[in-house]
């Protein structure tokens, strides 16, 4: 998977790398076919001091779906951990549909299989 980590307005310290780092690899646990990962990091001169920090993921993910979630929080650790579990959420009701669809198609060719008769 690649990783790519940008930041705005803020210093990206090795720690948050890393932090970072570790959250995206669990994606994988998730759903294993993960082509690219962008997340950006932007620290915003906002009002509301729960929203300064905002962290925004960006998925691919096989079958030409992109995933991205943005959430904001006080400091960035608490937006990263909103956002990473967000996309885990997503991540994981992507992998359900798919396998529902591989059950359905399968089902579906049982019946016709049934259905055609033997050559004799």
């Amino acid at each position: 998977m690649q990783l790519t980590i940008t930041g705005h307005g803020l210093e990206m310290s090795q720690p948050l790398k890393d932090y970072v780092n570790e959250k995206a690899a669990k994606f994988e646990e998730f759903f294993g076919n993960i082509q690219k990962t962008e997340v950006v990091l932007d620290a915003r001169s906002n009002a509301n001091a729960d929203q300064r920090q905002v962290a925004e993921f960006r998925v691919w993910a096989a079958g030409h779906k992109m995933i991205m979630a943005t959430e904001a929080g006080r400091d960035m650790y608490t937006a990263i951990d909103l956002a990473a579990d967000e996309v885990k959420r997503q991540l994981e009701k992507h992998k359900e549909m798919i396998v529902k669809e591989h059950r359905r198609q399968g089902t579906k060719l049982k019946q016709l299989s049934r259905e055609i008769p033997a050559s004799e």
